[in-house]
């Protein structure tokens, strides 16, 4: 009985440090990948006494968004409280150097911080004045005081924006050293010391006992991006369209053997209804500058950079000041984004000139959204966000639109393909904003930021074949497969790799967001189909008739058929569409094909038989004022 004692406490996955403590290492059994986070769920067997007791789970990925901590057990148990911490272990061979230049950087970077801050102050102020400017126009003031009053307010003006300007250059010099000692750390080996967080739960229970807790949360640096391979035999069976996941994560710690869930969802969406808000219109004040949103709490703070096509910045807790990791910055008319570092900073290069829309959301927070411009110019953000008064009970995952496509800043993407022998046998889940894909056996993704492929399934939708050419863009034929009911197949947008006939046809790119009811599948050209088109110069001619003239032109389209067996085609062709009215365009010939007289654009549907040839004539005439040059 000794020797079995002595075993479990060996095996045991705890240690009990006092007597009113539970240090817990617990293992990850599942993983729900979302779109741009995922779901961990630890489980572990911990002993408590009678009475209130501490429960430490401990060594849990730094990406951890505590907002999103959940503590399950399957016995009874009364929860008093739960918290996190930062805790480490030991620091690097190189620790003493990295520290120095670790010290360097959270320096620089409070000090941009407090630069940004002097800066949102600067806004403020000049809001201030702006509508002291229209408090004293709706006063009687003599035009003496008026003037003296708006000199005043100018040169504050002024000195506010040389203030901002010297603020701004001195924020971009900093940002350079900023990124010197980065290098340098990383030079170095890396991050400073071993760095996990900790989740302490207060647990009362009435009597001793062992009880299997499931601990779960979210991690940032993690996600999946769909892509797909969509394969055709031939024309007579349908397309294979075989589903895969391109996991990756970068949270510290390796996802050994656990069961992966696959989900299209993103918890760090927003799930309240957005409320419109009144959109005024007015003239154009060349005086005013961005200020405080008038959103709630929250504050977008814009500044400009010389970091051409660079928007970077903070996410910080509108009371505490304290930066969010793992926010959610996203520019949905680019499909561009990003997770907020562990200081809460973010940057999303390469971003052209116009006008989008910067999206941030935070688990537990109220979501920000600004519109902004860029011109010949970086931006620089200082994003507050204020505190969701929901509670947050449990992750509710909504939509399945405006999903991160881009992977954690800095972590270099590579392809990984899982080994597959095995028919795909994994379960969907649908319901009516997201599905999941239950993966059935369990899989091995290592925290090395590369992407990690995973088949999910595999659908054969019913498929009609066509092929399709514009002989005056190219003499090729293409090869069309079309879907009509693909609705079902909860495609998401992604790449697909196009094979036909056990051959690498090219790359195309699924976009499911089009309202057209047939989805088309380019399987690229077939040149056993011969089409030529040429202009009919014997035909061509040009009239005088009184203050007009007319011009004549004529098409021969050749499509020849040389496969062995027959073909469907739909040929496409154009004629010019006026934009004038003295200009008038009629069509004379067009071999039975049917004219869009908005577009001008022309369709044959065409069946041929094995070595048929057939040609089309088109023919059209253009009216237009003597002495005058148009331009088709």
């Amino acid at each position: 009985m000794l020797s079995l004692i002595l075993l479990l406490f060996t095996i045991s996955p705890f240690q009990q440090t006092t007597s009113d403590s539970v240090i817990v290492k617990s293992e990850i059994e599942n993983v729900t990948v979302f779109r741009s986070q995922a779901q961990i769920e630890r489980v572990s067997d911990v002993q408590l006494s009678p009475g209130k007791n501490v429960v430490v789970f401990t060594e849990l990925s730094e990406s951890m968004i505590p907002n999103s901590i959940q503590l399950k057990g399957k016995d009874a148990f009364t929860l008093l409280s739960i918290t996190h911490r930062n805790n480490f272990i030991e620091e690097t061979s190189n620790s003493k150097l990295v520290n120095q230049l670790t010290s360097q950087r959270d320096s620089l970077q409070r000090l941009i911080t407090s630069k940004r801050a002097r800066i949102n102050v600067i806004n403020s102020n000049v809001s201030l004045l702006n509508s002291t400017n229209n408090i004293a126009n709706n006063h009687k003031l003599s035009a003496s005081e008026l003037d003296a009053l708006l000199d005043l307010n100018s040169k504050r003006l002024l000195e506010f924006e040389e203030q901002k300007i010297l603020l701004n250059n001195e924020i971009s010099n900093i940002n350079d050293r900023v990124r010197l000692l980065n290098n340098r750390i990383r030079e170095q080996g890396g991050s400073i010391r071993n760095r996990f967080k900790e989740v302490v739960a207060e647990i009362e229970v009435e009597s001793a006992k062992e009880i299997e807790f499931s601990l779960q949360y979210l991690v940032y640096n993690s996600g999946w991006n769909p892509s797909y391979d969509i394969r055709s035999e031939n024309i007579n069976e349908p397309l294979e369209f075989t589903y895969k996941a391109n996991i990756y994560q970068n949270t510290g710690y390796d996802w050994n053997d656990v069961q992966f869930t696959i989900n299209s969802g993103d918890p760090s969406q927003n799930v309240q209804k957005p409320e419109l808000a009144p959109n005024y219109v007015g003239f154009y004040n060349t005086r005013q500058k961005p200020n405080r949103s008038s959103g709630g709490n929250s504050v977008a703070t814009f500044k400009r950079s010389e970091d051409n096509g660079l928007i970077e910045g903070i996410v910080m807790d509108q009371t505490t000041g304290e930066p969010l990791p793992g926010a959610v910055v996203f520019i949905p008319e680019l499909q561009k984004g990003m997770s907020t570092t562990v200081d809460g900073l973010f940057e999303i290069d390469n971003v052209p000139n116009g006008t989008y829309t910067l999206r941030i959301n935070y688990i537990g927070y109220k979501s920000l959204n600004k519109r902004f411009s860029v011109n010949n110019s970086g931006l620089n953000v200082f994003a507050l966000l204020a505190e969701d008064i929901v509670g947050l009970d449990e992750v509710v995952v909504t939509g399945i639109s405006d999903q991160l496509r881009g992977r954690v800043s800095g972590v270099a993407i590579e392809n990984e393909q899982f080994e597959s022998s095995a028919p795909i046998q994994n379960q969907e889940i649908s319901n009516q904003t997201s599905f999941s894909y239950k993966i059935e056996r369990p899989y091995s993704v290592p925290s090395d930021g590369k992407e990690h492929t995973l088949e999910i399934k595999k659908e054969t939708p019913q498929t009609d074949y066509l092929y399709a050419s514009v002989p005056k863009l190219s003499s090729n034929a293409y090869l069309i497969g079309n879907l009509t009911d693909w609705d079902d197949l909860n495609l998401i947008e992604g790449d697909a790799n196009v094979y036909f006939e056990n051959s690498f046809v090219g790359s195309t790119y699924l976009d499911p967001s089009s309202l057209l009811d047939t989805l088309e599948i380019s399987l690229g050209k077939d040149e056993r189909i011969v089409i030529e088109r040429k202009k009919l110069k014997d035909f061509e001619e040009r009239r005088f008739f009184g203050s007009k003239t007319r011009e004549s032109l004529s098409f021969e389209i050749s499509i020849r058929n040389t496969k062995s067996e027959p073909i469907e085609i739909i040929v496409e062709d154009q004629i010019p569409v006026s934009t004038d009215e003295s200009i008038k365009v009629s069509p004379k010939q067009l071999s039975g094909g049917e004219l869009d007289e908005q577009t001008g654009i022309i369709n044959w549907k065409l069946n041929l038989t094995p070595n048929e040839t057939r040609k089309i004539k088109l023919n059209y005439q253009i009216e237009y004022p003597k002495g005058k040059r148009i331009n088709h």
